[in-house]
């Protein structure tokens, strides 16, 4: 629907201006009667469902980030609660109530130690900055848009002219005028044809961004959780252990 918005925004703006409304197809072909642009279109669509992907993927590891650590705080406040209930009766109650609070303890040391900075510091800073990354490409797809407009309406322009000169030989466009829309036909279907190429170059590079991230980075999370959850069963092994 934004989408949709924003070329009848460009479309609208151009009809005001030169008293005409450009005609847009979804590739942003000159002429709605040439084929689809779906290299661009497809392009487009893989950078939105990327940037969706991205969108969502920083919200579920800052939730990720602030349950786990939200979750252990809990359990430490509970295991507090148990050592209060066991310290009257000392023993091996109180001891194992006391050896619990030290599993939590070193789990939530390896939380602040190691997990939750680098989840920060690697995860959650790189997904920001290629968010922040993104509205510009998004700015320079709807800033094409009113390129398509201006190279639809020069174009139109010219070839109206050139078709008054057939029809109506005796009223031909005197040659300064055609040169004229004839230069800035060219030079929007030139501006045209630069964004374009520079937008798919940013295309090309996100949906490197995007191999790198599900390789990449999939492989270090994967690591960054093992390793954490290697330390939560060796703090509970160390507490069984000293039980013994």
């Amino acid at each position: 629907m934004a989408g949709r918005f924003a070329k009848f925004a460009a479309a609208t703006k151009h009809m005001v201006a030169h008293r005409t409304l450009a005609k847009f197809d979804e590739g942003g072909h000159l002429d709605s009667d040439q084929p689809e642009n779906t290299e661009y279109n497809d392009a487009v669509a893989q950078f939105l469902r990327y940037e969706t992907a991205v969108k969502n993927l920083l919200a579920h590891t800052k939730a990720f980030k602030t349950t786990t650590a939200d979750a252990f705080n809990k359990v430490a406040q509970g295991v507090e609660s148990l050592v209060k209930l066991t310290e009257e009766d000392g023993g091996d109650l109180a001891l194992g109530a006391t050896r619990l609070r030290s599993i939590v303890a070193r789990i939530q040391a390896s939380l602040t130690r190691k997990l939750v900075p680098d989840l920060d510091a690697v995860m959650i800073e790189e997904l920001l900055s290629q968010q922040a990354a993104f509205k510009d490409v998004k700015a320079k797809i709807a800033k094409r848009l009113q390129a398509v407009a201006d190279a639809n309406h020069y174009t139109a322009k010219v070839d109206k002219l050139k078709q008054a000169e057939v029809t109506n030989p005796e009223k031909a466009t005197d040659e300064e005028k055609m040169a004229r829309n004839e230069e800035k036909a060219k030079e929007a279907v030139r501006k045209l044809e630069e964004d374009t190429a520079a937008l798919m170059d940013s295309f090309t590079f996100y949906n490197d961004q995007r191999t790198a991230l599900m390789q990449e980075r999939c492989a270090w999370l994967r690591t960054l959780m093992q390793v954490f959850f290697t330390e939560a069963a060796q703090a509970s092994r160390a507490a069984a252990e000293e039980l013994l």
